[in-house]
């Protein structure tokens, strides 16, 4: 998820005609504060329950 956000967050700035070296950077630091956020929280993504017998 964090790094959807991120590439979202430099189409955006492509596509209005922001894009610059400062974007990408934030873009960065944006992903990795997200993604240590989650670490120290120990958050994770749902998972797909599994049905039936394990083989």
């Amino acid at each position: 998820m964090p790094a959807l956000i991120g590439a979202v967050l430099v189409v955006v700035a492509f596509e209005t005609g922001h894009l610059g070296a400062g974007i990408v950077w934030a873009s960065v630091m944006l992903v990795f504060l997200i993604r240590m956020v989650a670490v120290t929280l120990d958050l994770n993504a749902p998972t797909a329950l599994r049905t039936g017998d394990l083989p």
